[in-house]
Order: C-alpha cells, then structure tokens, then sequence
C-alpha cells in the first residue's frame, strides 16, 4: 500500500515539472502577424529550474537561409516564448546556419 502511494505522489510530481516545447537549436518565428516585429530566434538551451529558455537572434539572408548570432541573447519565460512562437526549423548546432 505504501508502495502504491509513494509511486502516485512521484508521478504527480514529474506530471507538475514545466514540460518544455521547443529543444536545443529550434529555428522560431513569431505566431501571430502582429508580433512580427519579434523577428526570428534560436532557442539556445532551456532551463528548468528557473522555468526559462534562453534564446539567440537568428538573421534572415535575401537566399532564404537563416544564420544565428552568437552573442549574450535573452532569456524569457518558458510561457512567453511557448505562447508567442512556432518552430519553423532546426538549426545544425556545428554550423551557425540553416
């Protein structure tokens, strides 16, 4: 009985854990036309103790590839970027493009 209780209690517990949606090099584009102004993003790794991705900005070339820049970037909460942008790619994590 112990047993049965204690394996419900850890499944509640990793079902309460923040479950992130987008992984390590995810090429981002804003959802709705009027955040367009966002621009495009890379997520660069996700953070689950603090509930934060940390993302860099990723350059559109006239050809229609994608180039990110390597720099400080930002970190967001996982819901505002959840809820703001779609993956539209993946990035090579060895090259700096698409």
């Amino acid at each position: 009985m112990i047993g049965v209780v204690l394996l419900i209690v850890a499944l509640a517990y990793l079902a309460s854990l923040p479950q992130n949606q987008f992984q390590p090099a995810d090429l981002l584009q804003p959802r709705y036309a009027t955040d367009a102004d966002l621009g495009y993003w890379m997520v660069y790794e996700y953070d689950p103790e603090v509930d934060v991705y940390h993302r860099h900005v990723v350059m559109e070339h006239p050809n229609d590839t994608f180039e990110w820049l390597d720099g400080d970037g930002i970190w967001l909460p996982r819901r505002a970027v959840e809820g703001t942008f779609n993956v539209i790619g993946s990035f090579d994590r060895r090259k700096a493009h698409l």
